[in-house]
Order: C-alpha cells, then structure tokens, then sequence
C-alpha cells in the first residue's frame, strides 16, 4: 500500500521545483480525497488525468526522489519502486520475477510503492560466450531467462533453448504464439503445467515454472539432450534391448503419472525423448486429462488425439482411464 506522506512529498517537491502550483496541488489532493483516498487513485495520476502533468515529467520527478514507476510482466502490476538507483535491476516482491520499465507510453497509474529489492548480480565466470551475449541482450529474456536458440517450431508454439541465471543451468522454454492461440489452446497450455507440477519421476519432462512475458504464455522445462523415440525409429538405431529399457522407462512414468490421477492421452514416438544418458522420457501433457479436475476441457465426443496411437475407447470417445 502507498504511504500516507508518498504523495506530500512528491506534491511539495512539484512546487518547489515550479511544475505545479500551491493552489492546483491543493485542487488535486481535494480530488483524491473525494475519489477515495490515496489507495484509490495516486497524485500523479490525477495530475496527468488533469493536464497538469506529462508521464514523462512525472517519472523524471520520482527519478529525482530516487524512485521509478517499473512493472511486471508476470503478474501485470505496475508500482513505484523507492530506494533506486540508473542501471540496477530491481525484483518484484509477489513473483520474485524481473522487474522491467513500464511499457511505452507508461500509464500513470500506480497503485503501491514497494521499497527496491535489487536482483542479484550474475558472475560470469564459467559462462560461454554464446550465454554471455543472451544475458546482456535485453531483446533475448524471457522473464529472467535468456534465450539461446530456437530447438522447434509448432502450429501454436515455439520451444527455446534458454538459460537461467540464478541457478546457472539449460532449459528448455515453451512459449504459445499468442496471435494463434485460441481460449482453449491457452487453456491446454495451463493445463499441462498444472498436471506436470503433480508430477516428480525421472522418466517425465519437470516443468518448473509457468509465466507470461509480452502478453505470450510459456512454460519453463527441463532441457533433455537426445533424441525422440520417432527420430530413433527413423534411424533404426535402436537394439532390442534398448526397446525393452524404453518400454520399462514409459511404463514406470505412466504409472507414476496415473498414480496422481493423470492420463497422458497422446503416448507416441515423437512425444517421448531418449536422452543422451540412456533413459527414455514421457513429454507433452498438453492433451493430459486429470481426473480429480472438476471442469474438463474435452466435451463428450470429441476426438483428442493422434488416431494412429489411440486406445480403441478413445476413439470411441468413453471409457478414458489408465488402461487408455
């Protein structure tokens, strides 16, 4: 919440620098106090509202009283942060996420005033050239990642390779191509975070965080070095012992994932990854339905689905269970 003297200070420095006057800054705290109070709408929103003050003049007069008006990408709220200083990087005190200039032009509203909370600086000792040229490319973040290369492109989405800086590791980040999402598409997309963060084997993809940056939904995954089981097959690579290990890996993951209520509905080749160190893993629940869920997004009959690997049930459109 604002404190009760943000808005005094910020009135009485208007005047003393000649951008407003004694009698238009009374005027407006009359106007404020009429409309609800400081909690309701800040001076220096009545201010522009009023004509009296540009946004641009408002955020070099909170510069001068060591503040910035910044927001969140991730939770969409936009604050004045106290205690500032030109260049820092400074966190945000609901997600711990990034905090970023205002978008352009800046709306002048601003509800609360939250003290800096800098964001670690990032050593970079032990980084490659390619990760060091992410992290200083603001255009390359998404949220606190950076991005590092493109590994796939689908009919509504993208998959990153990215890093992330405070716990110096590879991702894998799944970003919805908003233009072409639908309300359903985004619903999935939510979906398959909620189901995998019920989730903890070694044979299923972790998803380890959800978020949104310039209005995109994505995802934030564990980057499996490998191969899909379909590349695989392709290739005809694989010994018969190693298709009795990919059988057991799948099984014991979709066990797991049945266990918690969750049913993958889409198990083929290209949604299953061999990585590097011989294990097979089970990714993409984004057609997963988890039955302790108490609205479904599939209505009854629809065909969801690859037809060529679907149980005979599915098909039909009834009866999903773990045996599907």
């Amino acid at each position: 919440m604002p404190h009760p003297d943000d808005d005094k200070r910020l009135g009485d420095l208007l005047v003393s620098t000649g951008q407003l006057s004694s009698e238009l800054l009374m005027a407006a705290l009359e106007t404020q106090r009429l409309e609800g109070g400081p909690g309701h709408k800040r001076l220096g929103e009545i201010l522009v509202e009023q004509g009296h003050l540009s946004v641009d003049d408002l955020q070099a007069t909170l510069v001068l009283q060591d503040k910035q008006i910044l927001w969140c990408p991730r939770c969409r709220v936009q604050v004045n942060v106290e205690g500032t200083v030109p260049g820092a990087r400074y966190g945000c005190q609901q997600c711990q996420g990034e905090l970023q200039p205002a978008p352009v032009p800046p709306s002048p509203a601003v509800r609360e005033t939250w003290r800096a909370m800098p964001v670690p600086s990032v050593s970079s000792e032990g980084l490659t050239e390619e990760v060091r040229q992410a992290l200083a490319d603001p255009d390359r973040r998404i949220g606190r990642y950076a991005v590092l290369s493109e590994l796939g492109r689908g009919g509504m989405g993208v998959v990153y390779r990215g890093y992330d800086p405070q716990l110096r590791r590879d991702v894998a980040i799944k970003m919805i191509v908003a233009e072409r999402a639908d309300a359903e598409g985004l619903a999935r997309f939510m979906r398959e975070a909620q189901a995998c963060a019920k989730l903890h084997h070694p044979s299923i993809v972790a998803v380890h965080e959800v978020g949104e940056h310039d209005s995109h939904s994505y995802l934030v995954m564990d980057l499996v070095e490998g191969q899909t089981l379909a590349d695989a097959i392709d290739g005809e690579s694989l010994s018969l012992q190693d298709l009795v290990g990919v059988t057991r890996d799948i099984a014991l993951a979709l066990d797991h994932a049945h266990s918690a209520g969750i049913i993958h509905r889409d198990v083929k080749p290209s949604n299953i990854i061999l990585s590097d160190k011989g294990r097979a893993l089970l990714m993409d629940f984004g057609l997963a339905r988890d039955t302790s869920a108490q609205q479904q997004l599939t209505k009854t009959g629809q065909l969801l689905g690859t037809p060529l690997y679907m149980a005979p049930e599915q098909i039909q459109g009834s009866g999903l269970g773990p045996w599907t």
